[in-house]
């Protein structure tokens, strides 16, 4: 039997179909400003990332919109520095010690 000539491209769910509402406080929008409101950068990000890459045109917008306010991650900054630090001595101490 012959496949049809064009085949439909299964349709993501956007977040009202999958239960969550601008209205209901519930979706991942208000997730994401509870968790800046509660000064926990990470989890806004997390939750705005999916509604930036495949959200409704308007939950897109305002995800943007959210993260363009978004400063640095200072912990993620200062975790960086810190493994970079002790890379860093690392080397030092291995091209200052003897081997034999």
């Amino acid at each position: 039997m012959a496949k049809p000539a064009t085949e439909a491209k299964p349709r993501r769910e956007s977040s009202e179909a999958k239960g969550f509402s601008k209205e209901s406080g519930t979706g991942p929008l208000a997730q994401a400003r509870s968790a800046l409101a509660r000064g926990d950068v990470r989890a806004a990000r997390k939750l705005l990332r999916p509604l930036e890459q495949g959200g409704a045109e308007s939950e897109r917008a305002e995800a943007l919109a959210l993260e363009a306010g978004l400063g640095l991650d200072r912990a993620a900054l200062a975790t960086a520095l810190a493994v970079l630090a002790v890379i860093a001595l690392a080397a030092i101490f291995a091209l200052f010690t003897r081997h034999g």
